[in-house]
């Protein structure tokens, strides 16, 4: 049955729908909430009906597990509907509670925004939020570090891998076009098989026969075609150190093929049989590894060679590097500060090779593993890899002046064989860059089958004759000669009696007979004679001097200058005796005894010989 409100609303509207009242619009909302109350009452209200045990079901068949399920959700409702009344109990307690803390927030933020800016505001929450971060990393921290205190350093779940360095290139010019890196050096990859001892100690079990010592020399033994004997007493020697020596790094074999390398891989991470599930194979990367090295190979054989040396074919250990006395020592020095050494060394020998030994090294670098994550640790250092040299020598033209020396060389031998040795060096004379340094006899640094011991011989290929030798300078001294007696007229010195040193440029000299100039002893007489014993009638030019080499001419310059102020040409201006900025390995200084006694500052023949480069090397 209708109520009243509800009748009378409904005769209305009939009677007039299109038109709406606000007295109307009140009845609507009462209407509304009357029809939600309806809807509510009837949805929670439930008729229940207890059976009867005297009356006949009208469905025999009900099953016993429908009338559990039944059960099962009347339960279900009734706890549901006393959980929610116990939520809803406690959510409006905590808004009451909550309440003063929300006003009271509200009120402080109010009072902050009139005497703080925004701006500060956020200072101070960003410091916040940072100080919190600080303090959850310090946490994390101190915990680590708790877990890991009772754990010993040789108990360390972690391995390394040492990661080596590229040499350096050395690199030289090509005018002709234009070109400044053409490589004398490159590098080859090979590669390196390495083992982890500790890593592998904690994989040997001598119960289970395929993680036995012996089954394991068996296969690594087949795959790096090394003999069994040999393989297992490198691995038992290394794996039965006392924990405080064990390594964790110890090369196999060296300079290894790419076959060897896919075999050694396949040792790493074997593919497991999908047939016979049962059967595990045992991966062997924990503790087995592979690296990448250089091999060092010189494209243009024996061009420069020399002068550029060259890099063993094989590393040597850290002893025979300190026995060497090598530059290339402190590459190993470098590498165990940083913790970074295998006790394997490239060593250069000769030449820049030997020279530049720690700029063309570089350091090795090294990478941490967690033996349970197989991730790298924050313990690492970073690869450094070496310098290239850049040279001021063409190549056109250092092939052009080991051509001519060959020739030369070969025309010049005689029934007792050719000569001993020679060289060419070619100087830009405005800038002073060697740009030509050829040696000969010379060797092919891609093959050092040889006696390095050997270039302690006066003709051996190793010698760069042009620097590691020393010589008699010769007829080339004349113009450095003539050089100090023209610059000390000009520069208008005078000698203690008060006369002008030197001669000018017009100055003429030299004119003797066959027999040369005279120096009188006190028994017999001396003669300075030209090579080619041709008399000279007439004083000869500076210029003819120089051209046609004549010995008398520079015997009467000599005394215009005097002994002293030669001597000081010799040794301080013109620095003969001294170590060339070059000062590659074996470079000699030359030999100047003679020239520095005092003594001989009486002798003038001895003087006049030293005008014209004999009597002293360099």
């Amino acid at each position: 049955m209708r109520s009243k409100a509800v009748s009378d609303y409904a005769a209305k509207f009939k009677n007039n729908p299109g038109k709406t009242t606000h007295k109307d619009k009140a009845n609507s909302k009462t209407l509304q909430s009357l029809t939600d109350s309806t809807k509510s009452f009837f949805a929670n209200f439930s008729w229940k009906f207890k059976p009867n045990k005297h009356s006949k079901s009208r469905n025999k068949k009900v099953a016993k597990d429908t009338l559990a399920e039944n059960y099962e959700s009347n339960i279900s409702s009734i706890s549901n509907k006393g959980s929610r009344f116990l939520v809803n109990f406690f959510k409006f307690i905590g808004l009451i509670i909550s309440l003063p803390f929300v006003l009271l927030g509200k009120a402080s933020l109010k009072f902050l925004q009139r005497i703080v800016s925004r701006e500060k505001i956020f200072e101070v929450a960003v410091c916040t939020i940072f100080v919190v971060i600080v303090f959850r990393f310090a946490q994390i921290q101190i915990v680590t570090s708790s877990q890991n205190g009772g754990v010993k350093p040789n108990e360390s779940k972690t391995t390394q891998q040492i990661l080596p360095s590229k040499r350096g290139q050395i690199l030289i010019n090509n005018f002709e076009k234009g070109k400044e890196n053409i490589s004398l050096t490159s590098t080859v990859p090979t590669f390196n098989i390495w083992f982890d001892p500790s890593s592998l100690k904690d994989q040997i079990d001598p119960k289970k026969d395929f993680t036995t010592l012996e089954n394991i020399t068996e296969r690594l033994s087949g795959s790096l075609n090394i003999p069994y004997q040999s393989l297992y007493d490198t691995l038992k020697t290394e794996v039965s150190r006392p924990a405080s020596e064990i390594k964790k790094y110890v090369v196999l074999q060296k300079y290894v093929s790419q076959e060897l390398k896919k075999a050694v891989e396949y040792l790493r991470n074997p593919p497991q049989n999908n047939i016979d599930k049962n059967v595990f194979v045992v991966p062997y990367s924990t503790w087995l590894g592979v690296e990448n090295v250089d091999m060092r190979l010189y494209p243009e054989n024996t061009l420069l060679a020399n002068t550029i040396g060259y890099v063993a074919k094989y590393p040597v250990s850290r002893s025979e590097l300190a026995s060497s006395e090598s530059q290339c020592l402190d590459v190993a020095l470098n590498n165990e500060k940083r913790g970074t050494s295998i006790d394997q060394y490239t060593i250069g020998y000769y030449g820049l090779e030997q020279k530049y030994c720690k700029e063309l090294g570089g350091l090795n670098g090294k990478k941490l593993y967690n033996k349970d994550k197989g991730l790298a640790t924050d313990d690492q250092a970073k690869v450094v890899d070496g310098y290239n040299i850049h040279l001021t020598v063409d190549i056109n033209l250092q092939k052009k002046a080991e051509e001519v020396l060959q020739n030369a060389m070969k025309k010049n031998t005689s029934p007792l064989g050719p000569p001993a040795n020679g060289s060419v060096t070619i100087m830009d004379a405005k800038s002073g860059k060697i740009v030509a340094l050829a040696s000969n006899p010379t060797f092919n640094p891609n093959d050092t089958n040889f006696n390095s011991s050997a270039s302690d011989t006066y003709s051996s290929p190793l010698r760069n004759v042009s620097t590691g030798l020393n010589y008699e300078v010769g007829s080339v001294m004349k113009p450095l000669t003539i050089a100090a007696a023209l610059n000390e007229y000009k520069a208008g010195n005078k000698d203690k009696d008060g006369n002008r040193l030197g001669v000018p440029s017009d100055w003429k000299g030299g004119n003797y007979p066959i027999e040369g100039k005279p120096y009188p002893e006190k028994d017999y007489t001396k003669y300075i004679k030209n090579a080619d014993g041709y008399p000279y009638d007439t004083p000869q030019s500076l210029s003819n001097i120089l051209r046609d080499s004549i010995n008398t001419g520079i015997a009467d310059i000599v005394p215009t200058i005097g002994n002293k102020v030669l001597q000081d040409y010799i040794t301080n201006k013109y620095r003969f005796g001294t170590v060339t900025a070059i000062s590659l390995p074996g470079d000699s200084n030359g030999n100047l005894g003679q020239v520095k006694k005092d003594q001989n500052l009486s002798c003038d023949i001895c003087y006049a010989n030293y005008g014209f480069g004999q009597g002293f090397q360099i």
